[in-house]
């Protein structure tokens, strides 16, 4: 009777260990597969991070380019802007001469509209050309 318990227990042994081998190999199984899904997600994962150090390269790229043409645009604005004071100067000091011309203009009027020569109208020497050549003009048609 001792044999067969010994036996008994063995048998019951052998299929515990059977149980949790087929335990064990289904988590083998599962393992298995998800190192295979591991493996083509660090495959993608490394595609990912390709493209993106790719695309990053290509914004630095861009960024410099960009760059440079506002670089040069600036340089060009800058030169345009330089040329632009000197004429300013330029005809600050046209309109300071031009106003000197025309004070000494009106005071040479003034001076003149006190001889004779200016008629009793109240006009300028030129204003009554201007009018008498007008008249004339009219005259003829």
């Amino acid at each position: 009777m001792l044999p067969m318990i010994i036996d008994i227990f063995l048998l019951i042994l052998l299929v515990v260990t059977l149980f949790y081998g087929l335990r064990l190999s289904r988590q083998f199984s599962e393992i298995k597969a998800d190192q295979i899904r591991l493996g083509e997600l660090v495959k993608q994962l490394d595609t990912a991070s390709a493209k993106a150090e790719a695309a990053v390269k290509n914004m630095k790229k861009n960024a410099v380019e960009a760059s440079d043409s506002l670089q040069a645009q600036n340089r060009a604005a800058q030169g345009l802007s330089e040329e632009l004071e000197i004429m300013i100067e330029a005809g600050n000091s046209l309109a300071e001469r031009l106003q000197n011309i025309a004070t000494s203009s009106r005071k040479a009027v003034q001076n003149d509209s006190k001889t004779p020569s200016k008629s009793g109208k109240g006009r300028t020497r030129a204003e009554q050309e201007l009018h008498d050549a007008i008249s004339k003009k009219s005259g003829k048609k």
